[in-house]
């Protein structure tokens, strides 16, 4: 039995996937068909690859830099940035590649759960998310599993998209606690959480502007309004936490811009909270700079149940936030 060098090597390090892309990058027969699977349209042939490199005219360092031979004539510079537990954001990506240049994002682990397609903006026109689902599909017809050593890996993506779907399927449980997949490669819950919060991130209005990302106290969602940072700072914030009474989900109006702020705004901020059926946060130390000032428990709660829920309190914020801050 071939030794399962990818989980020896490390799953979660990102050089183990850009490595794998690359070698199969300068395979001549796999490739353009595997390129053409990231990038939506065909493509002929590779005629440079190199990993950590800048592209033509941009600062951002990417993960992976391609010249590909487009089978509609012409070729172009390819940046790949890959991501597997940790946070993905947009405005690197804009760092790294722009029009008429392209970009793949490779999403593995959960940071397929943290920027998805539909969350790209006008700004990240060059890219296109290629999450573990998207990424297995790419890797299939290239005939890994005839290779000892590269089906093992293919093994290993097998197992992530399973691991995927299961969490997806999870997040409509509505259990206490929620519930884990079993056996999965991540026992923290972190993946089932961030299943829950990118299902939920589908059915709003505009997922685009919800930022997901982890933090010390776990897996967090948040929208940042410009017009509700001005002298101070409002923002409603998903929060996944594990502590004394297990694990739970939950809607947070927040405020920040050091202690000053918090002191002025957080008794405000807990009045439209309780308003739309929220309860008070703790109050403040003198020393913190931020607050949650309101708190909603939705542990239980399905993500179809969540948009309304979310609006209600937004229009809320929306007609009283820019007063308290300006």
């Amino acid at each position: 039995m071939l030794t399962n060098w990818v989980e020896i090597a490390g799953y979660r390090h990102e050089k183990i996937h850009t490595g794998v892309l690359k070698h199969l990058l300068d395979d001549p027969a796999r490739g353009p068909v595997l390129a053409t699977s990231l990038l939506g349209e065909p493509v002929d042939a590779i005629r440079e690859c190199r990993t950590e490199a800048r592209l033509p005219d941009h600062v951002g360092v990417a993960d992976l830099r391609a010249l590909v031979q487009l089978s509609a004539g012409g070729v172009s510079w390819v940046a790949v940035e890959t991501k597997v537990d940790s946070n993905a954001f947009r405005g690197q990506l804009a760092h790294s590649a722009t029009p008429p240049t392209r970009g793949a994002l490779l999403t593995v682990g959960t940071a397929a759960f943290r920027l998805a397609q539909r969350d790209m903006t006008e700004s990240e026109s060059a890219w296109r998310v290629v999450d573990v689902g998207s990424w297995e599909a790419a890797l299939t017809p290239l005939g890994l599993g005839d290779d000892p050593v590269l089906a093992v890996y293919l093994g290993e993506v097998h197992r992530e998209t399973a691991e995927h779907a299961d969490a997806c399927r999870l997040a409509w449980s509505g259990d206490r606690p929620p519930p884990r997949v079993p056996n999965a490669r991540r026992d923290t819950g972190y993946l089932e959480d961030f299943a829950w919060l990118s299902e939920v991130r589908r059915l709003l209005p505009a997922p685009s502007d919800w930022v997901t990302k982890t933090e010390q106290s776990g897996p967090l969602m948040g929208l940042f309004p410009e017009e509700w940072e001005r002298r101070g700072q409002v923002y409603l914030e998903f929060m996944c936490e594990r502590g004394k009474r297990g694990a739970t989900r939950s809607l947070c109006v927040k405020t920040g811009f050091g202690p000053a702020n918090v002191q002025r705004l957080r008794d405000q901020l807990a009045d439209v909270g309780t308003s739309c059926g929220m309860r008070p946060g703790r109050r403040p130390k003198a020393t913190d700079g931020s607050c949650t000032c309101a708190k909603l428990d939705l542990t239980e709660a399905m993500p179809d149940v969540v948009p309304p829920i979310v609006q209600t309190i937004h229009n809320e914020l929306a007609e009283r936030a820019p007063a308290l801050v300006a």
